[in-house]
């Protein structure tokens, strides 16, 4: 989205700026004009949204909200000082919404939301689905690298799907390593810059595979012995969320099997969260007090698509009893293969490079067709 930004000095609005740009938006320095000359940016370009600083003369901003107003069907936010009198007759010139200056990045956060769900907006935002489980060893990376690859090999030929694969583990992970790529920036790089993150930032520390996939991983195992240092955060998920909505219409998230303040915060900013789940007691037992953690933490059920991941041994709880273990219907179930899938992570290759005619493989491919209808279907 391009926005115009009036001010009353146009040189005074560097950190306004970028606060746009770390929400995705296109601001260019060009963009940013003072009042006076709004009506003839505006009659260059046409912006998706304008906004107008009221940091100067009141008259000189609503003059400038008002030919905004006439000028352009772009929806109009006016910012500054939230004073009863500045807001109504900002509303009256003809902004669509008044934030609050001292709450902006907040307040525009919401802002966006708004108007992405109010109109045909809503078709730019990129859909996330995460992939949790609440025990170790169930094949979580596994299950997320082969679901991105799907989802980037369902698009057409001329045309490929643009997909992210985000990695959420505290560091070190293998999920680099089962893709074979090396990352110039981790995970760990992007969120100590969280603060003044933009797209271009974002999409420097995003490693392409062979497979049309964009990576971002956590650091791997350093050969020197030394812990990779995990600078998460809510703030920042957050953030890298918003950024990764604007940048690609699907993202797939490994959430590993930690239950941490930072995964609970991108399972709230995705439209499906996948609990992984082997068909064993134990198993069923972790699942069932994570999905009580998260009802009480806030999060919804309605969220949530079970994933049976392994399956098909004689000795495991059949799926009605899983069913009925969890209280939800298993959505998508994908077969044991260990020989096939040891293969592809010792290679570092995605499944169906060594066999798409496998039946792990069409599982997958099941997998993301799955998950892009119920993804097309949700407004999160």
């Amino acid at each position: 989205m391009r926005v115009v930004l009036a001010d009353k000095q146009a040189n005074s609005s560097d950190e306004f700026r970028r606060i746009l740009l770390g929400q995705g938006l296109n601001c260019e320095i060009e963009d940013v004009v003072e009042y006076g000359c709004l009506a003839r940016r505006l009659a260059a370009v046409h912006p998706d949204i304008v906004i107008v600083r009221c940091n100067g003369s009141v008259e000189d901003a609503l003059q400038a909200i008002r030919t905004a107003h006439q000028i352009t069907d772009a929806p109009i936010l006016a910012t500054g000082e939230p004073e009863i009198p500045l807001v109504r007759e900002a509303m009256r010139a003809g902004a669509q919404e008044f934030l609050d200056v001292s709450k902006l990045r907040e307040e525009l956060t919401d802002a966006l939301k708004r108007l992405d769900s109010g109109g045909e907006r809503a078709s730019q935002r990129g859909k996330i689905i995460s992939l949790f489980s609440p025990i170790s060893g169930v094949g979580v990376s596994t299950a997320a690298v082969n679901l991105a690859v799907s989802l980037a090999g369902s698009g057409s030929k001329s045309s490929p799907e643009k997909v992210a694969l985000v990695d959420l583990n505290p560091p070190p992970t293998d999920l680099a390593s089962l893709l074979d790529v090396e990352p110039k920036y981790t995970m760990a790089d992007v969120c100590s810059q969280w603060e003044r993150l933009d797209t271009k930032m974002l999409a420097a520390a995003m490693v392409e595979h062979s497979s049309g996939v964009h990576v971002l991983a956590q650091a791997g195992c350093p050969r020197d012995g030394t812990i990779p240092r995990c600078d998460m955060n809510r703030a920042a998920v957050r953030q890298i969320f918003i950024l990764l909505r604007r940048m690609y219409p699907l993202v797939v998230v490994d959430l590993g099997h930690v239950l941490s303040e930072d995964h609970v915060e991108a399972m709230q900013q995705s439209n499906l969260v996948g609990l992984v789940v082997r068909a064993d007691v134990p198993g069923l037992r972790r699942a069932h007090w994570a999905m009580e953690a998260l009802t009480q933490m806030g999060l919804d059920h309605h969220r949530f698509r079970l994933v049976l991941n392994g399956y098909g041994g004689r000795v495991q709880v059949k799926q009605a009893k899983v069913e009925a273990a969890l209280g939800m219907k298993v959505s998508w179930t994908l077969p044991e293969n260990a020989a096939l899938v040891t293969r592809a992570r010792n290679q570092g290759v995605p499944l169906s490079q060594l066999s798409s005619l496998a039946r792990i493989n069409s599982s997958f491919v099941g997998f993301a067709r799955g998950v892009r209808t119920q993804l097309e279907e949700t407004t999160t």
